[in-house]
């Protein structure tokens, strides 16, 4: 009897197998979860990372309905989604894409955006709250909420109390990245665990706090070690007298007309410091209003650098801002790509057909972004590829797709405007 019963349980696990793969092939709608990599408004894709599989590139439309949220401009990269899609020809095109928000643990509040602004405002000299960046230490150290001190989750799981307060009462608040991330919830559930009676959790995370109009802050060393715009914002006597290595002065009283000399690159992360922050605060809202999104403050300036064990450096600081974008091995500046024009790659544009039709580089072939799955058998092995987009986004999406697939492929980080007369220009 328990025989037949397993066999007819595998019968029936192989039969909801087959028809989930039939779905699959035939246009029925199949959910898949993960991190989001990156989501692309103008052409209306999103790129996921699923554990232990290739990245998964999806279409959505106005039909397409959101949960937890209103709409695609609510979802950030990172955060954690569940999409329902079909198969449509060479596209995946989404039925219903759902932010994945998970539950406090029981006992654990959540703390408001307002209540936190409040909590740092009083000052933390004496100790009295913990408030733990729940994320990797590399995410700590390009930018952390102020006051924070960085436990990530891992660390916490291994070392438990040594790491938290002695004493059980005072309040501890957990962060991590956004609302989607579970990180936080699950470090607030450790020290609930441990004995801590006020645990509570800043759902928002770093994103949230960046959306309130509030800067991050890197570590010291980061500041050493970084790929960074590096700003002292204080008079030039003062700058003269000891600055921070590495930083270029420009006074805030001369930040409004400055914007030409900043990086072309709206990614560039952006660090200011001065004597006031009050001065750091009117910085960062100039550099934000000029369109860069990674934009941080060094409150503590030249007495927080000397703090942490480094020394400044007299004499009068460049006043000249020399940027340039690290990249990884498989991407491709400007100059590299536009000599690699000449040298027989071949350059594949990922847009949609629409923005290909419309307007493109000579001699490039078209696989949209959303299709490369279906499509990569197309590139030839054994010669260069080069995929571009006009940002660099979809064309990091598409690489994702093809590496580890046995072909030469790179991408164009940088972006690519087109003008009138067909002619383009490529910049970072």
């Amino acid at each position: 009897m328990e025989s037949s019963i397993g066999r007819l349980g595998c019968v029936l696990f192989c039969l909801l197998l087959l028809g989930t793969t039939l779905a699959a092939a035939e246009g029925g709608p199949v959910t898949v979860g993960g991190s989001v990599r990156t989501l692309v408004i103008k052409s209306r894709t999103v790129a996921v990372d699923q554990a232990g599989k290739s990245t998964l590139i999806i279409r959505f439309n106005d039909q397409t309905s959101f949960q937890n949220v209103p709409s695609a401009k609510d979802i950030l990269p990172g955060e954690n989604v569940s999409i329902e899609y079909r198969r449509e020809g060479d596209d995946n095109l989404a039925a219903r894409i759902t932010k994945v928000i998970p539950k406090l643990p029981a006992g654990v509040g959540e703390m408001t955006v307002k209540e936190l602004e409040g909590l740092i405002s009083t000052g933390n000299a004496d100790g009295r709250y913990l408030l733990v960046d729940a994320r990797p230490a590399s995410k700590y150290a390009a930018g952390h909420i102020p006051t924070a001190v960085s436990i990530p989750l891992p660390t916490l799981e291994k070392q438990g109390a040594g790491l938290l307060p002695s004493r059980k009462e005072i309040p501890l608040v957990f962060y991590c990245g956004g609302v989607t991330c579970g990180m936080s919830h699950k470090s607030a559930q450790i020290a609930r665990s441990l004995g801590y009676s006020d645990v509570k959790v800043y759902t928002g995370g770093e994103p949230g706090w960046k959306k309130a109009e509030h800067y991050t802050v890197p570590s010291s060393s980061f500041l050493k070690d970084g790929n960074i715009v590096l700003v002292d914002l204080r008079e030039p006597k003062a700058s003269e007298a000891g600055h921070i290595p590495g930083a270029v002065n420009i006074q805030l009283s001369r930040m409004e007309g400055s914007e030409s000399r900043f990086p072309s690159s709206k990614g560039a992360q952006l660090v200011f410091y001065g004597d006031k922050e009050s001065d750091v605060n009117a910085a960062v809202s100039t550099a934000r209003d000029w369109g860069f999104t990674n934009v941080t403050g060094f409150p503590g300036g030249t007495k927080e650098w000397q703090r942490s064990g480094f020394e400044l450096k007299k004499g009068a600081p460049s006043d000249r801002i020399v940027y340039k974008k690290r990249l990884g091995p498989n991407e491709m500046d400007p100059a590299e790509f536009l000599k690699g024009l000449g040298e027989g790659n071949l350059l594949v544009d990922v847009r949609t057909s629409e923005e290909y039709a419309k307007e493109r580089i000579s001699n490039s072939i078209n696989i949209p972004t959303e299709q490369m799955a279906k499509r990569f058998t197309e590139l030839p092995k054994g010669k260069q590829v080069v995929f571009y987009c006009n940002t660099g986004v979809r064309a990091e999406m598409a690489f994702d797709v093809v590496k580890g697939k046995g072909y030469a492929v790179k991408f164009l980080n940088a972006s690519v405007d087109f003008k009138k007369d067909g002619s383009y220009i490529v910049s970072e």
